[in-house]
């Protein structure tokens, strides 16, 4: 639920071209004064939310910029691909000028503004998407699985991830006595 300054100034690209991104407002995250330097998410206070009526303890099974962005990396068409991701992003405030192009889209996207220079241009959009739209949510951790990322602004692991990062450690009942479901 908290994450350096800095590295939210990354994630939302502050300073050059996601200042307009609604989800860095106030209503979503807030920068408590108290602990400068820390920006704390506001996304699971439901306290201006006093009935289901209003969507208070809902949990959504999916989400259209989910769809767009499963659309967005499921196409073979790059261009298809780019025109959902720029209305995702049209929709979030984004300007015109920022837009993603189809250039170089389905190759190894080698640029500082990769987060993972193995994965194509198409997969670290759509990750940075991804961290966007889910921030403090726990979707990205799946992406991150399925593409096998080594690295991302944020990774605790200054050599890269590794396959094994990926799986949870069995509890110690578990290794001691089976699986004894049966």
């Amino acid at each position: 639920y908290v994450t350096p300054e800095n590295w939210f100034n990354t994630f939302y690209n502050i300073g050059s071209g996601g200042d307009s991104d609604w989800r860095t407002l106030s209503s979503v995250m807030f920068n408590k004064t108290q602990e400068s330097g820390y920006v704390y998410t506001l996304k699971y206070n439901q306290s201006a939310l006093s009935s289901s009526a209003q969507g208070a303890d809902a949990i959504p099974l999916i989400r259209l910029p989910e769809m767009y962005l499963i659309v967005a990396e499921c196409t073979d068409d790059a261009d298809a691909s780019v025109r959902i991701l720029n209305d995702l992003r049209h929709s979030r405030s984004l300007s015109y000028n920022d837009d993603i192009t189809s250039i170089d889209y389905d190759v190894p996207y080698v640029s500082e503004l990769a987060d993972d220079q193995t994965q194509t241009k198409r997969v670290n959009v759509i990750m940075q998407e991804l961290r966007r739209e889910y921030y403090a949510e726990g979707q990205l951790f799946y992406f991150l699985k399925a593409h096998h990322f080594r690295n991302f602004t944020g990774c605790v692991f200054t050599d890269g991830i590794r396959a094994e990062h990926y799986q949870w450690v069995l509890p110690d009942d578990e290794t001691i006595f089976g699986n004894n479901s049966k």
